[in-house]
């Protein structure tokens, strides 16, 4: 019922989802962070091999993937979310969107997790990553934060096989 005051968009992209935030919601604070700018999120601060497709319908991603062949393989910095001092307003809205790396950025926030109100994350089903982590484990991380429930949107189905979905998790 309340207005969200910050908006963390990761896998920003191009910011649309931020730019619909803001449209609707004037006085939201947005941090946005996208592998492709430098600025990606995960688990320690390190520097990963990054596997970036030129092809717009490809994703790029931290892990190897089995459905293309990459054009370029770059290693760039990631950062715990928590080791950022960045200021969370509550309620904070956390939008993922990362190609498999849901739960390593998740457990980037740490105890910081405990300040977010509202995450919705994209879970691809089929086996697009190599190493990529199962919706269980996220599940399990996110109730030990205090989450309690999800509502599912934006589905796609691939004959009648779900792909991908949003899942929005509320506390």
């Amino acid at each position: 019922g309340e207005e969200p005051k910050t908006l963390i968009d990761i896998g920003a992209n191009e910011g649309d989802f931020s730019k619909a935030a803001k449209f609707y919601f004037p006085n939201i604070k947005i941090y946005q962070f996208d592998i492709n700018n430098n600025t990606g999120l995960w688990n320690e601060n390190t520097k990963l091999k990054f596997y970036k497709s030129s092809d717009e319908s490809m994703q790029s991603t931290l892990f190897q993937p089995t459905h293309f062949k990459p054009n370029t393989l770059v290693e760039t910095d990631v950062k715990r979310f928590d080791s950022l001092k960045i200021p969370i307003k509550r309620p904070c809205f956390v939008k993922i969107d990362v190609e498999g790396a849901e739960y390593q950025v998740l457990e980037g926030f740490g105890e910081r997790l405990d300040e977010v109100d509202v995450l919705q994350i994209e879970e691809v089903f089929s086996d697009f990553f190599k190493k990529r982590i199962k919706l269980s484990r996220i599940l399990n991380l996110l109730e030990n934060h205090g989450f309690r429930g999800f509502q599912q949107i934006n589905i796609t189905v691939e004959g009648n096989k779900l792909e991908k979905c949003d899942l929005i998790f509320f506390k």
